[in-house]
């Protein structure tokens, strides 16, 4: 599932012309169900698809079962008109800023994993989350369960 991008001077490999499909269908970025070399920036698309199901409990093509309908909805929801149906209430707005700056990348870019890491801490104080103590900590939310 995995293959290193690196060549042995640490230099990225150049992109194969055509990259079988591998993930799971729900998750994988756009650049997979093109059958195109995958990147660092996959990765970070592939994450957003988590938070959002994290977040509101499901993705828009669940139900979906072929997978070129599921990448050719993934390409749809990118579209303004249609960018609520990938990030429903309550996601946080941020969560369009930071797939946004990940599209915007290339094969050779490496992610600025700061900047996406300021776009999520800006989302929870948007969100008012108070980021410690973690549920299942004493104090937390939920810390009445362990009791």
């Amino acid at each position: 599932m995995c293959r290193k991008f690196t060549n042995d001077q640490g230099i990225i490999r150049k992109p194969r012309q055509a990259a079988g499909f591998r993930g799971t269908v729900r998750y994988a970025p756009i650049s997979c169900h093109l059958q195109r070399e995958l990147c660092r920036k996959d990765d970070c698309e592939t994450w957003v698809y988590m938070l959002v199901e994290f977040t509101y409990g499901r993705l828009p093509w669940k139900e979906i079962q072929d997978m070129n309908q599921v990448g050719e909805y993934k390409k749809r929801v990118r579209q303004p008109m249609y960018i609520m149906e990938l990030f429903p209430p309550p996601c946080p707005r941020e969560y369009i800023e930071a797939l946004q700056y990940i599209d915007g990348l290339k094969y050779y870019d490496a992610p600025n994993y700061q900047y996406i890491y300021g776009i999520m801490r800006r989302a929870l104080q948007s969100a008012r989350v108070q980021e410690f103590p973690y549920d299942w900590e004493m104090g937390g939310p939920t810390a009445y369960l362990l009791q």
